[in-house]
């Protein structure tokens, strides 16, 4: 950038940490960019009459002006907004908040944005600790647990007369019709239904519901009604009544705990004793996990014990909000609840500031000894977790709506490495009992 066309800046600073700027850039600067757009422009365009890049200059002028303009705009702000923090020796926590542009036609292009600067750390020690990683042994109870969730996962069904209730599963025929009486899709036989053991808050009447109390060899008719975002299109926003004809009601058993029944968990020849051996390892592989998510979170303490990360409150307050679940106004409520709901209201809010000041400040000591001790993850290692952990991108989805979620995937891995490198790094030079 030429010296004539160089931005003039000031900034104010509220509070440490926190900083204010504003941007005047001339207006010869703007002219280059959007000259320099066009000239992009003219090797791809196509106009009615004319090969690729071979419009004249007056008719791409008329025809994508305006376009050309705000794009050349967006460019010069960027790059000087990124060119002035650079300057300034400024590195931002979160992304630079833009508050007011103004570009007036042939005139200098004025903006003002606000930034939360990476809060300074003081490292003072961050190894040689001494630490003490327990493994908790696995219990009779446990183990009981365990095996009393894989039968409730594995029941048999038995066919009894009676009515039905909750936890059965019930085999149906059944037949759907619109408001209008008329059918709608194929008539389904030899459906298994099964009915929740308890209801959930909040759910709207369901077949399965309305199930209840049916008998063997009779007829229900089950209306149901679809919300609006059903995932299904065919049934979102409409009302449907299911007539339902019960073939069986089957109760819940919990199947016995026998070679039978091991050979069914594992899936594999096994006896009881070959299924104890199994959960015992299982519930020893958490135990294991257990103890090192304890060990992290214990040195985790020690370098904010130790080491000092100073986070202003604009910043904090940002956090906290940008985490807060919806909550009610005070206001809002009854009048004899408001005293109330506003203290537990301010509870909600200061708890997620306790945890909101804690992530910023683990973030910033972890990312200073990754500098120090160059553990920073390399790309292939964020490649590779990519890999193994991200679900394939939604073939539907935007080009750019794909790259901001591979670009935000990309920095969150980043993250998690730089903070297992680092804890490992701490682990092996501390001593760990």
């Amino acid at each position: 950038m030429s010296e004539e066309s160089k931005p003039i800046v000031s900034f104010e600073e509220p509070e440490p940490g926190s900083k204010n700027f504003s941007v005047e850039v001339p207006a010869s600067a703007l002219a280059t960019e959007i000259e320099r757009e066009f000239q992009e422009l003219a090797k791809t365009a196509r106009l009615p009459g004319f090969r690729r890049g071979k419009a004249p200059r007056h008719l791409l002028e008329a025809r994508f002006r305006e376009s050309v303009r705000e794009e050349a705009l967006e460019k010069l702000v960027s790059r000087v907004l990124w060119k002035t923090l650079q300057e300034a020796q400024t590195i931002p926590f979160l992304d630079p908040v833009l508050d007011k542009l103004d570009a007036p036609e042939g005139g200098p292009v004025r903006f003002r944005f606000s930034v939360d600067a990476w809060p300074p750390a003081v490292l003072r020690r961050y190894q040689g600790f001494d630490l003490k990683r327990v493994v908790r042994p696995v219990s009779d109870e446990e183990m009981e647990a365990e095996t009393r969730a894989l039968q409730e996962a594995n029941l048999n069904y038995v066919p009894v007369r009676r009515p039905a209730i909750r936890g059965d599963q019930l085999l149906v025929s059944y037949q759907r019709f619109l408001e209008n009486g008329n059918a709608f899709g194929k008539r389904i036989d030899g459906a298994e239904v099964r009915i929740a053991r308890e209801e959930t808050p909040g759910v709207p009447g369901t077949i399965e519901k309305g199930l209840i109390g049916a008998e063997p060899g009779t007829l229900r008719s089950v209306p149901v009604e679809f919300a609006p975002d059903h995932p299904s299109a065919a049934f979102a926003g409409k009302k449907v009544e299911f007539r339902v004809e019960v073939k069986e009601v089957r109760e819940a058993v919990l199947p016995v705990v026998d070679d039978a029944f091991a050979a069914r968990v594992l899936g594999r020849e096994a006896t009881v004793e070959d299924l104890r051996t199994e959960i015992r390892k299982v519930l020893e592989r958490r135990r294991e996990e257990e103890a090192d998510r304890t060990l992290d979170e214990g040195i985790l303490d020690l370098l904010l014990r130790e080491n000092t990360v100073e986070v202003s409150d604009r910043l904090l307050e940002k956090v906290t909000r940008a985490n807060l679940p919806s909550l009610p106004r005070p206001e809002d409520l009854p009048e004899e609840k408001r005293a109330e709901g506003a203290r537990q209201i301010a509870a909600v809010v200061e708890q997620h500031r306790t945890a909101a000041r804690r992530a910023i400040q683990k973030l910033v000591l972890v990312s200073e000894i990754a500098s120090r001790e160059k553990l920073e993850p390399e790309d292939r290692e964020i490649e590779a977790m990519r890999r193994a952990l991200a679900p394939r991108e939604e073939a539907f989805l935007p080009a750019e709506e794909r790259r901001e979620k591979s670009e935000k995937l990309a920095r969150d891995l980043r993250r998690i490495l730089r903070e297992r490198k680092v804890l490992h790094w701490i682990r092996e030079h501390s001593t760990v009992s």
